[in-house]
């Protein structure tokens, strides 16, 4: 690549529990021009699950970048119960946000399965992206090993 060549974008798919500080992620993510944001999946942490969702799909829709999938995760973590943050708020997204409607819907496939297609269907391999709990990773690897092969690297915000 000489110098005056864009970089080939970088594969990458977000899991998050959208809060102001995903909000955030997300549009960076889907707006910067050396990442593929191949999708986006969900997963309880600032909120409930169907809360989170509905975040996601207002954050894709105000994006601009509608037609970035949206999955779904896990609504429990694996090894204790769910605890909703109050950090942001009881929809997860505060109350200084009101995004406007949208037709946009949670896709009805199975997250795992579609993920694993993605990744073992890459001409290179894939980052995932994690700002939430690390449920839904955890949950591809130990169903559909391997992917592993394919993984470029996991790059995570952790919380509690």
């Amino acid at each position: 690549m000489n110098i005056y060549e864009a970089p080939p974008k970088k594969y990458v798919w977000l899991d998050c529990d959208p809060g102001i500080d995903d909000m955030i992620a997300i549009m960076l993510a889907a707006q910067n021009p050396c990442l593929s944001l191949l999708g986006i999946s969900t997963i309880s942490g600032n909120a409930t699950i169907s809360n989170i969702n509905k975040n996601a799909l207002d954050i894709i829709n105000i994006s601009g970048h509608q037609t970035i999938p949206v999955f779904q995760g896990s609504s429990e973590p694996m090894c204790r119960k769910f605890v909703k943050s109050n950090a942001h708020g009881s929809t997860g997204l505060g109350p200084i946000f009101v995004l406007p409607e949208h037709l946009l819907k949670i896709k009805n496939e199975n997250l795992f399965s579609y993920l694993s297609k993605q990744i073992l269907s890459l001409p290179t391999k894939i980052t995932l992206i994690s700002t939430g709990p690390l449920t839904n990773y955890a949950l591809l690897l130990k169903t559909f090993p391997e992917v592993k092969k394919n993984i470029d690297s996991i790059v995570f915000m952790g919380g509690f």
